[in-house]
C-alpha cells in the first residue's frame, strides 16, 4: 500500500509501482531539479506499507527499456526500512493526498504546502539504508527483468524483518538525459520464507 510521497502524474500513480503490469503506466515523478519547469523539490520518493514486517533479501525496479537519453531513467535508486509506525504517524486529507496524486499542478500551491508537509514528517521516521542501485541511467533493462540489490546479508542471518519500505530516486543532470521526468514502471521485492532452514514466520 502507497502510504505517502512525493507528487506524481494523476496517470501515472505511484500505485502503479506494484499491479505486476510493467508495460503499462507506472510511477512517473515531478519535473526534477535542474530542468526547465521543476519546482526544485530535490530528490522523488515514495513511502510503501507491506502490511506486515517481513525479512527482505533483495529489492530492485524495472524502469525505462528505450534509449538511455530520452528514457525516464532515474539515475540512482535508493531503499529505505523501518518498523517505526509510519502509517499512523502522517495525518493527510483526502486534498493533500489527491495534490500527492496529480490532483494538483506539481507547481502549484496546494502541492508545495503538501510536499512541504511530508518531507518535514519524513525527517522524523528513523530510516536505515537497505540497498542501493547505482548508474541505473545507463544498465540495460526488459519490461520483463528487474535489476536487483540485495540487502545486507547479516540482515538476514539474524531474520531481522522490516515492514516499511522508502524509495527514492535522484535524479541525472540535464546533460545525462533528455526526459525530465524518472519513472519506475514496477518495484520488485523478494522476502526470505526460511533462513538456514528456519522459518521466518
Amino acid at each position: 500500500q502507497f502510504l505517502y510521497g512525493t507528487w506524481s502524474e494523476p496517470y501515472n500513480e505511484h500505485l502503479y509501482m506494484f499491479d505486476g503490469k510493467a508495460s503499462q503506466h507506472g510511477w512517473l515523478t515531478y519535473v526534477e531539479d535542474g530542468y526547465d519547469g521543476s519546482g526544485n523539490y530535490g530528490d522523488a520518493f515514495a513511502v510503501i506499507d507491506r502490511g506486515k514486517p517481513y525479512v527482505l533479501t533483495e529489492l530492485g525496479i524495472i524502469t525505462d527499456w528505450w534509449d538511455n537519453f530520452y528514457g525516464c531513467k532515474p539515475k540512482k535508486v535508493t531503499y529505505y526500512v523501518t518498523n517505526q509506525d509510519v502509517a499512523g504517524g502522517l495525518e493527510l486529507s483526502e486534498s493533500e493526498r489527491r495534490a500527492m496524486s496529480g490532483g494538483v499542478g506539481e507547481l502549484s500551491t496546494a502541492y508545495r504546502a503538501v510536499d512541504w508537509k511530508i518531507r518535514a514528517y519524513d525527517k522524523t521516521v528513523d530510516w536505515t539504508k537497505a540497498g542501493e542501485l547505482d548508474d541505473v541511467i545507463n544498465r540495460a533493462f526488459t519490461d520483463k527483468d528487474c535489476v536487483w540489490t540485495h540487502v545486507p546479508e547479516q540482515w538476514i542471518d539474524k531474520k531481522l524483518k522490516f515492514r516499511y519500505l522508502k524509495i527514492v530516486l535522484a535524479h541525472p543532470s540535464t546533460k545525462e538525459r533528455g526526459a525530465n521526468r524518472s519513472r519506475i514502471w514496477e518495484l520488485g521485492v523478494k522476502r526470505a520464507t526460511m533462513v538456514n532452514g528456519v522459518p521466518t514466520d
